[in-house]
């Protein structure tokens, strides 16, 4: 039981909302540490005492410095208050879905000390239509995207010159 409230929510939300992938790896048996499936306020209350209960001293989650730890208090507030304007997951909006998958997602990544695999969902226009689509990709995902596309743009913008005459490492 200990085992699987290492999260808020989990990882099963994400693969209801917008992640095949994951939803995969749970039919295939894979263990994911941050696996909670909470979908109503009651449910969220109790996984979230418990978590703060684990975060004081003695508990499992002592190791994760104060910043640390008022992080995943914001997020547990945020999600907190997504239960109370909606009280079950299935009647939150697209908009609600996505800031309860990344507030719980950002504490998972804390509580597990994993943050590469921390899912970022966001909801984009892609150019040329006026319809939303969901994107989801990993921290680790998103940063490297973030560093081709600045390295796209110095060859683009310098392409006679490399990183290090410009005094970038």
């Amino acid at each position: 039981m200990k085992s699987s409230l290492v999260s808020v929510l989990g990882i099963a939300l994400a693969a209801m909302v917008c992640l095949p992938g994951v939803a995969e790896a749970k039919k295939t048996g894979k263990k994911d540490d941050g696996a909670v499936t909470a979908t109503t306020a009651a449910t969220f209350a109790a996984q979230a005492e418990e978590v703060r209960r684990e975060m004081k001293a003695g508990g499992r989650y002592t190791e994760i410095s104060a910043d640390e730890r008022a992080r995943v208090e914001r997020n547990l507030e945020v999600i907190a208050r997504l239960f109370a304007e909606r009280n079950e997951l299935s009647a939150m909006s697209d908009r609600q879905k996505l800031e309860l998958i990344n507030a719980q997602e950002d504490a998972n990544a804390i509580l597990t000390k994993n943050d590469d695999d921390r899912l970022i969902c966001v909801s984009r226009r892609p150019t040329g239509s006026n319809f939303k689509q969901k994107q989801c990709m990993t921290a680790k995902q998103a940063r490297e995207a973030r560093e081709r596309s600045v390295q796209g743009m110095d060859r683009y913008t310098r392409p006679g010159e490399s990183r290090e005459l410009q005094g970038r490492p």
